[in-house]
């Protein structure tokens, strides 16, 4: 953690009480606690406050009376000590008594008269003593977490909330959601996004999904994790799950079931989206190398034009569709390439994706400003089409990404020519 945020980038470490209950874990102690490491990049303030505890409230606040019926309130020191750097104000202050304070205030005068006007200004019992500002509990922005999480729920709640789910135990270790949430409350906006490097059994994604529904918040969570294979002696092995990655996926798709079904009316974003890290096949990668780019054609070993006799498709698109990849879903080659590219080029997971239509070609507009042609069956009327949308300022192009095997040299000579012709700068960009 220090190599990635650095030594200074550390806040605290977080004592999380995971189990209630004592056993004989190790040499006759029982280990009841977990460790959480908090880091930030942000410096100071990297912490939200928590919304005030019955418990604080209680112990911190009076009671409301006739002078400040409101709510819950406790006085707070509008005094600055004289050591303090940043400086106070100082003037005279006259309490309904008569009694006249002349000291270092942390507010300048004119504010300190509108506290007055307000009726936010405590004088003590006999209306004579050091003004104090009164604060509502009900005003209040929050107050710090501790750093010992002794009455978060534990593991047990954790692995009920997977039974509940899956009718079995089919996860061992799974974190309860209401640790992450209050985590997540703490770290990040409503609007936020939580990333977390090993999904294991998906709580995190669970946590998030409860969150927006409990709060109307639009948090996004992005899960990553290996397919590790399940023993065969394991509930989950036994109940049709391979890898701990299908459990994770399961455990989205139900919670989102379950959202619905709790409230049909829901505003709740519960759908997702499912990548893998795939490598191109060896027979692929053959075709790929036997592409001539100066002629625009496949050649295979002895100089000679080639089909694609390597990975049986037909084209260059369809070896990086799902099937072609060896991996499961419907993903066609397009996407694949799509995708892989825009997260090449800088762009978010969830960017928007327009399809623009050129003469029956569909070509994918991204961030008002690029677009990339990747499937074939490009031509001069497709080209001449383009040009006329970008000249006329129907549509605003800056960068035009094309994939080279799906065109052939005539047609990019075409397009690099019209493109010259514009009156305004477009990059066109082939990529093999």
């Amino acid at each position: 953690m220090d190599e990635i945020f650095g030594e200074g980038g550390f806040v605290t470490n977080v004592m999380w009480k995971r189990k209630k209950e004592i056993s004989n874990d190790s040499d006759n102690v029982s280990i009841q606690g977990e460790y959480i490491l908090v880091y930030a990049k942000t410096g100071q303030g990297a912490l939200r406050l928590e919304p005030l505890s019955k418990e604080y409230i209680q112990k911190s606040y009076k009671e409301p009376t006739e002078q400040f019926p409101e709510g819950k309130w406790r006085p707070v020191p509008l005094t600055v000590s004289k050591g303090l750097s940043g400086g106070g104000y100082t003037y005279k202050i006259t309490t309904p008594n008569g009694t006249v304070h002349e000291r270092l205030w942390a507010y300048p005068e004119a504010s300190y008269q509108k506290l007055v006007a307000d009726n936010l200004v405590y004088f003590g019992k006999d209306n004579g003593g050091i003004p104090q500002r009164v604060m509502y509990a009900h005003h209040s922005k929050g107050q710090p977490t501790t750093n010992y999480w002794d009455n978060v729920a534990s593991n047990k709640e954790g692995k009920k909330e997977i039974l509940d789910l899956f009718g079995d135990n089919v996860f061992d270790t799974p974190k309860p959601t209401a640790l992450l949430k209050k985590i997540i409350k703490l770290a990040i906006d409503k609007d936020g996004v939580v990333l977390d490097f090993f999904a294991g059994s998906g709580t995190t994604a669970h946590a998030v999904m409860a969150l927006n529904e409990e709060d109307g918040g639009q948090r996004t969570f992005i899960l990553c994790t290996i397919d590790q294979a399940l023993s065969n002696n394991t509930i989950a092995k036994k109940a049709g799950y391979n890898t701990i990655d299908e459990i994770s996926r399961e455990r989205i798709t139900r919670v989102a079931a379950k959202i619905r079904a709790n409230n049909p009316t829901t505003n709740s974003d519960l759908g997702f989206k499912h990548y893998r890290f795939a490598t191109p096949t060896q027979q692929t990668l053959d075709d790929l190398d036997s592409f001539d780019i100066a002629t625009g054609h496949f050649i295979n070993t002895s100089g000679q034009l080639a089909a694609f006799t390597e990975s049986g498709f037909t084209d260059m698109i369809n070896p990086f569709s799902a099937r072609g990849l060896g991996v499961p879903g419907g993903a066609s080659g397009e996407e694949t390439l799509l995708t892989t590219w825009l997260v090449a080029d800088g762009y978010k997971m969830d960017i928007d994706v327009q399809t623009v239509d050129f003469s029956g070609y569909c070509a994918r507009y991204v961030d008002n400003t690029r677009l990339y042609l990747i499937d074939e069956r490009w031509g001069t009327e497709q080209t001449r089409d383009l040009l006329n949308h970008i000249g006329t300022h129907q549509l605003p192009v800056q960068t035009i990404v094309i994939y080279g095997y799906s065109f052939d040299l005539e047609s990019i000579r075409e397009l690099e020519i019209g493109l010259k012709q514009l009156d305004q700068k477009v990059n066109l960009v082939k990529r093999y």
